[in-house]
């Protein structure tokens, strides 16, 4: 516990334990018709009185409030405890043992009531109970709670490590992957499990200590949804010295709590929930829309894919040629990225009409995934066939610079896009002036003065045009360098516009007109099957031409942050993504070669980014 935690815990526990007892009995605050249930073990039993004491001052009351604890207990109990033993508050011994007691006894002794849980080392505020009937009122048939976890699977259906479940911080939140926290507090309608919620040998042998994971498997069979207050109250304040003994090292830190959803699932035939969450009980203004269609592309490669490293050892052996240092064996490797790409889109930039996922002959695994959602129509495969007609004699192709250059040939594009690659992210939410301002594309960068620029044109003999016929001799082509290359296309010889890693916007017309005007440049730029010094990049290219024509805004309140995890230890990566979170200017994360860095660093990573995207709110459908 944080030491603010700690005063609060004791001044709140020493208010609590000066009540005396029969005013706790007699006080008349409105009572509700449920009933609180919870267990405890003997490590606590002396501080349960708290736990009683902070339900019973509540602003509300339930009509009962029962402890439920093995038999082998009867007789044991502090006065502390059993002195609060009267009519509203009862102490039950049976022959079971385990978590689950605080719900599966109630719904046995009380089968036509409301039941709400509670764990047994908390101090619940004022308003927990009035909070979750409130909801219950509007929405009698759910599953309500203050606090509440999303069951996460990565895009290849596996489901991941409990750190990854992130906490759904939306209000009234409901979807499948909800799973509710019973230390928040939960309330459970009546008629909401199924038929096996109380078969104790069958939740010993598959969640023997994850009671949650079992009541929200039963209650998904059963068809019954979950959802988070309206108005969830803060979390409860840990009661001091009460943590001793607990679940939270098995189930969290020994990751048990994924071992046993895994035996769930297999158990009860279940599929995996979506790779994100989406509410789609949303209002009807949370899709906003551009003046103008405003498309995004992203170019995705699934290196790890057979078929695809198949095609890539082939055409090397075709061609004799050993792989090239643009294009290492890791490079092309997928991680998942696209979903985060793809969803923080959708979260942060709704007002994007289609996003395009421009890949060859592969089918990234998200695309099972937005089939089920209300985004299905948003997001579009294109093959590389469909962009490189009439240029087909360059496929396959391995690289990214002669992929972007033909984007802008996407059936049905529109006129103003963003071109991203998969590692990118909005973090942040985003608006359409953003990056385009009337017909003005925003620039995020600054100028470059090339003073070595006739130097490095006078090594090489000529101008740019010598420098491409030496391309073979680079051994990986630089950013820079093409960016450089970019500027002098359009026209600019002595300074060039540096550009970072951003969501990059781009006019499709533009390019077109300087494909149509140098076609046999555009061609050679599609003729290269790997990297190489003779090729510039679409987006810098697309921002010099705008910079030349005089339509370009440069505007740097908003930046990229960018990470390359492989560089830094996990602490370093953590302080780093805590930092992002609390930049308001930081709008966007490049987060490049996850695959490199270490099985903790990536979970930390995916976790952060699952965090800033969260619950992806739908338009209802009309």
């Amino acid at each position: 516990m944080k030491l603010n935690e700690i005063w609060h815990s004791a001044i709140v526990s020493r208010r609590l334990s000066k009540l005396d007892t029969s005013t706790l009995h007699s006080l008349t605050a409105k009572e509700l018709p449920v009933v609180v249930s919870f267990t405890s073990i003997p490590s606590r039993f002396h501080l349960n009185h708290l736990t009683v004491r902070s339900i019973l001052s509540g602003s509300v009351l339930p009509e009962k409030i029962v402890l439920w604890l093995h038999e082998s207990h009867e007789g044991k109990l502090p006065n502390s405890l059993t002195s609060l033993v009267g009519p509203r508050f009862s102490i039950q011994f049976v022959p079971q043992d385990s978590p689950h007691l605080k719900l599966v006894r109630s719904l046995q002794a009380f089968p036509d009531k409301v039941v709400v849980t509670c764990d047994d080392d908390l101090l619940y505020e004022s308003a927990w109970l009035r909070s979750l009937y409130d909801d219950h009122l509007k929405y009698p048939n759910e599953i309500i709670a203050h606090e509440c976890r999303s069951i996460v699977y990565d895009d290849k259906g596996r489901v991941l490590p409990y750190s990854y479940w992130y906490r759904e911080t939306l209000p009234g939140a409901s979807y499948d992957a909800l799973m509710p926290l019973g230390f928040g507090g939960v309330l459970y309608p009546q008629n909401c499990f199924h038929s096996d919620v109380c078969d104790e040998s069958r939740y010993l042998q598959l969640t023997p200590k994850a009671d949650d994971l079992w009541f929200k498997m039963m209650s998904f069979l059963h068809g019954t949804r979950s959802r988070v207050a309206s108005k969830p109250c803060t979390t409860p304040t840990k009661i001091l010295n009460s943590q001793a003994v607990n679940l939270r090292d098995a189930n969290i830190g020994q990751d048990g709590n994924r071992r046993q959803w895994d035996v769930l699932a297999e158990f009860y035939g279940i599929q995996p929930f979506t790779a994100f969450s989406v509410d789609e009980q949303s209002e009807s203004d949370s899709h906003q829309s551009s003046e103008v269609p405003i498309d995004a592309v992203i170019t995705w490669v699934d290196g790890e894919d057979p078929k695809h490293a198949e095609k890539l050892k082939n055409y090397l052996i075709e061609q004799d040629m050993e792989r090239p240092a643009s294009a290492p064996a890791t490079r092309y490797n997928d991680r998942g990225e696209i979903s985060f790409c793809v969803a923080s889109i959708l979260k942060h930039a709704p007002w994007i009409r289609t996003i395009f996922i421009v890949t060859d002959q592969q089918t990234p695994h998200l695309m099972q995934w937005i089939e089920r959602t209300p985004f299905s129509e948003r997001v579009k495969l294109i093959d590389h066939m469909d962009v490189f007609q009439g240029h087909d004699q360059h496929l396959p192709t391995f690289n990214t610079r002669s992929i972007s250059a033909a984007l802008w040939r996407i059936p049905g594009l529109a006129e103003h896009f963003l071109y991203l690659n998969d590692d990118f992210f909005f973090i942040k939410k985003t608006k359409p002036t953003d990056f385009f301002v009337e017909d003005k594309v925003v620039l995020r960068g600054g100028w470059s003065r090339w003073a070595s620029l006739e130097n490095w044109v006078k090594k090489r003999k000529s101008n740019w045009q010598a420098v491409l016929a030496k391309s073979k001799q680079s051994s990986r082509p630089g950013f820079k360098q093409a960016q450089r290359l970019s500027a002098n296309l359009a026209g600019f010889s002595n300074r060039w516009f540096k550009l970072e890693h951003n969501p990059h916007p781009i006019r499709k017309s533009r390019l077109r007109h300087f494909a149509e005007d140098n076609a046999e440049l555009f061609d050679r730029q599609l003729s290269h099957r790997f990297r190489s010094e003779e090729q510039y990049l679409l987006e810098s290219l697309s921002a010099h031409l705008e910079l030349a024509a005089g339509n370009a805004i440069i505007d740097n309140s908003l930046h990229a942050f960018q990470l390359t995890p492989e560089k830094y230890r996990r602490k370093q990566i953590k302080w780093k993504l805590k930092a992002a979170k609390k930049d308001k200017a930081a709008a966007f994360a490049c987060i490049q070669n996850i695959d490199k860095t270490t099985a903790r660093s990536e979970e930390l990573i995916f976790t952060w980014l699952k965090n800033q995207i969260g619950t992806l709110v739908a338009r209802n459908k009309t």
